[in-house]
């Protein structure tokens, strides 16, 4: 029996649920009896039955004696459902194969110990690689209590950020992949200064999607237009502005008048402290977001390192010299961020990039 091959596949199902769970993390089951697969099953959304019991419930036959393959190690706690340790072991499932431990401190270590306890055979760490990767948003989030901040740049070939010839540097597919991305993740952000250049509406539109992330503007001093489109649609979208203490009470009741929800942050600094409002965010269970910054919030992130994944995409075009450059400061890329992967997307290449940091 090869068990990578049902992991691969409970890692499949896993990817599933993305967009759908957060802030849980992504999991996927797969049941095994006589060299068949008879259950599985993912978490599709947050709030619902884990993986392990969707797998239970699908099976086509009674799973006695069976294998079960997951993703992560099962729950032993009472959150939002049951502890599914209780529901494997009444199933008379022998065997669990496990990719990883739940790196939660409710979790990690307790629930292998009580399948061992109840006479269950269990082994870890079969494509614990590939399993810690599908969920690194949700490790990161656990370990640190603030989002995984996913960067997204569009450039020209010369890296330019601004197009004299329309409103986007990159092709169509480039922008259907964003759309992907953001239906992926809890929130997306940008400064005022987009908002004030774009008026966009950071929803998701090109791709099919249940749910649309948070859209969140840095916005200090409070100098968002009640016409903005992510203002004029808050009531059908969640919307949140952090702005400086202090800001004009008028402004701030007139926004949330129209559904914004803004959040003060205390600060003597000209901009907004990152690091205060990350944990703002991570307290209100953000445990992703997406950023979509313009040059001068992209510094900001890349000096102070907040940056978990860079995604770039880069046209075969050249702007202008009077087009405003993605990097109008001195950095070298090579020696801060390593590249993974470079595919082509339509006429354009999508790059990604992890911090060495992490490596």
């Amino acid at each position: 029996m090869d068990h990578k091959i049902y992991m691969q596949q409970a890692i499949t199902l896993a990817k599933l649920g993305q967009g759908a769970v957060h802030p849980n993390p992504l999991v996927g089951a797969v049941i095994v009896k006589d060299d068949r697969i008879i259950g599985q099953g993912y978490h599709q959304m947050y709030g619902g039955p884990h993986a392990e019991i969707m797998a239970l419930r699908e099976a086509t036959e009674d799973v006695t004696g069976a294998t079960m393959y997951v993703t992560l190690e099962p729950c032993s706690h009472h959150g939002k459902t049951p502890p599914c340790v209780d529901a494997i072991i009444d199933s008379g499932i022998e065997e669990v194969f496990i990719a990883m431990q739940d790196p939660n401190p409710m979790v990690y270590g307790k629930g292998i110990l009580a399948l061992k306890e109840a006479g269950i055979r269990v082994q870890t760490g079969i494509l614990k690689k590939q399993s810690k990767e599908l969920n690194e948003r949700f490790i990161h989030f656990i370990k640190t209590k603030r989002p995984f901040v996913v960067v997204k740049s569009a450039i020209s070939a010369n890296q330019k950020i601004t197009s004299a010839s329309g409103p986007w540097v990159t092709s169509e597919a480039s922008r259907t992949r964003v759309h992907e991305l953001r239906a992926a993740t809890k929130a997306v952000m940008v400064s005022v200064a987009t908002v004030l250049a774009d008026d966009p509406m950071l929803n998701v539109r090109h791709v099919k999607s249940e749910t649309q992330p948070i859209r969140i503007v840095l916005d200090s001093l409070g100098r968002t237009p009640l016409s903005a489109k992510i203002v004029q649609t808050a009531n059908e979208i969640p919307t949140y502005i952090y702005v400086k203490q202090g800001v004009d009470t008028g402004w701030k009741d007139a926004m949330e008048a129209l559904g914004v929800v803004v959040y003060d942050i205390e600060t003597s600094e000209e901009r907004l402290p990152l690091s205060s409002v990350f944990a703002h965010m991570g307290q209100q269970l953000i445990d992703e977001v997406l950023i979509e910054p313009g040059a001068r919030l992209l510094q900001t992130l890349l000096s102070e390192k907040w940056v978990n994944r860079w995604i770039v995409f880069q046209s075969p075009t050249i702007e202008s010299d009077d087009q405003i450059s993605l990097l109008p400061f001195v950095y070298d890329i090579g020696k801060h961020f390593t590249l993974v992967q470079t595919e082509s997307i339509g006429s354009d290449t999508c790059t990604i990039y992890t911090p060495k940091e992490a490596e």
